[in-house]
């Protein structure tokens, strides 16, 4: 933005326009952020994991997802609310 503001040609017109593209990139780069990181939380309800105790790889779904709803689940879930698209 300060770039626009010192350099950009006199005519208000065109500022206002280069403003709102840059706005405009801006939303799309976050929505396309949050779309990764609800990607992410989808990845790993269903990613195996290795259980220490019992020296296995755990592929039950419903293990998987009950371990990851104890541990991170909670967490990434806050992380991927789109809380400036809901205000």
């Amino acid at each position: 933005m300060p770039y626009f503001i010192a350099f950009q040609g006199e005519n208000e017109g065109e500022y206002w326009k280069t403003v709102i593209d840059m706005i405009s990139d801006f939303v799309s780069t976050y929505i396309i952020i949050i779309f990764v990181f609800l990607f992410d939380v989808l990845v790993t309800c269903f990613s195996a994991y290795y259980d220490d105790k019992q020296g296995i790889l755990i592929t039950d779904n419903k293990d998987i997802f009950m371990q990851y709803f104890q541990g991170w689940f909670v967490i990434d879930m806050i992380t991927s609310i789109p809380i400036t698209l809901i205000e």
